[in-house]
């Protein structure tokens, strides 16, 4: 027996569009978000990176100040632009 695959749409909120067979058009519940995709809908996701640079620049006051003396051509070349 052959069977007809439909793509279900999944339009109620939980539910993700699946590829099922024809003999089971039953909708089902998302599956829980991959670990990939769960940061990106957390504000901290955003956030961390901001603190820390921020306290990486209150750990290292000087450090722009001492590279652009170190690198006199580069900082000059960037200038220039």
């Amino acid at each position: 027996m052959r069977r007809l695959w439909v793509a279900l749409p999944g339009a109620r909120a939980g539910l993700r569009p699946t590829l099922r067979c024809g003999a089971d058009l039953s909708t089902r519940p998302a599956p829980p978000l991959e670990k990939a995709e769960a940061p990106h809908r957390s504000p901290d996701y955003h956030e961390n990176p901001i603190r820390a640079q921020q306290a990486w620049r209150v750990r290292h006051p000087g450090y722009w100040r001492a590279y652009r003396v170190t690198h006199a051509g580069y900082t000059k070349a960037n200038r220039a632009q």
